[in-house]
């Protein structure tokens, strides 16, 4: 999650700018710093700039004057604790020029990396509220188009900040998000699933089955919504009803999972 964050806002300063004269000054001067690692210049380029005349870009270029100051311990954990300033900055950023994707993506990155996680429920639901507000018309660095082929669509972007809650087993978070997405769009099989997936992983195995059955009569097709259901039924000690489910994966045009089904079936039966 956090490499594709990342990945994306690195692509994004990689544009060419497209500013008045003075923000591009600002610009050159900080990144003839950043070349050559002069931290404190970068730090004196960007305050002034930000006093006389900023925008949504200087926005981008804080973080990644914080991210240069990022380090790695032995055991390859990066330490990300340069970013706590920088929160100050971005979220009134994001509140300022709402329609910039980048400094979302950049929020998200941040927060992720920070540990913050509770905090990525409200900032999801802001992107995901301002997308259909828009339209889902959104702004990149120096407010070129952010279309869904370049940044992704907003559901895709939320997803990936569930599946990073998920990755880190922040588990009770994740289920505020996933009802979150549910809320903002009903009909998201995708943010249906994320929630039934949630209440699995805190306990709630009933609850999460109620939805992957849903979503299994909307879309009996779905062999991850059944394999899903199949193994709810297994681990509630529902044996007739995991075999029923089991046995449909058993049909299924894919070898692996055709195999997995078997497998299951052999320890039920």
């Amino acid at each position: 999650m956090m490499r594709r964050l990342l990945f994306v806002v690195a692509a994004v300063v990689a544009l060419m700018p497209l500013m008045p004269l003075r923000a591009q000054d600002y610009r050159e001067q900080f990144y003839k710093a950043y070349d050559a690692y002069d931290f404190e210049k970068m730090n004196a380029v960007l305050q002034e700039w930000e006093r006389v005349a900023p925008d949504a870009n200087l926005y981008v270029d804080w973080y990644n004057y914080c991210a240069m100051r990022f380090t790695t311990d032995a055991q390859g954990k990066t330490d990300y604790s340069s970013l706590q300033p920088y929160m100050a900055k971005i979220y009134p950023a994001v509140e300022r020029y709402p329609n910039r994707l980048d400094l979302r993506l950049i929020l998200f990155s941040s927060l992720v990396g920070l540990e913050r996680y509770e905090e990525l429920v409200p900032t999801a639901q802001s992107l995901l509220e301002y997308d259909t507000k828009s339209g889902g018309q959104w702004l990149t660095y120096d407010d070129e188009p952010g279309t869904p082929e370049r940044m992704g669509t907003a559901e895709e972007i939320v997803q990936e900040l569930f599946s990073a809650l998920y990755h880190y087993e922040v588990y009770d978070v994740a289920l505020k998000m996933s009802q979150m997405f549910v809320a903002q769009r009903p009909n998201s099989a995708t943010f249906r699933s994320d929630e039934a997936a949630a209440l699995a992983a805190t306990g709630d195995r009933a609850g999460a089955l109620s939805r992957y059955l849903s979503l299994h009569a909307e879309n009996p097709n779905d062999e991850l919504v059944t394999s899903n259901v199949a193994l709810l039924y297994q681990q509630m000690g529902d044996k007739d009803n995991a075999i029923k489910y089991y046995k449909l994966l058993e049909q299924s045009a894919d070898e692996k999972v055709r195999e997995q089904a078997a497998k299951a079936l052999k320890e039920l039966q």
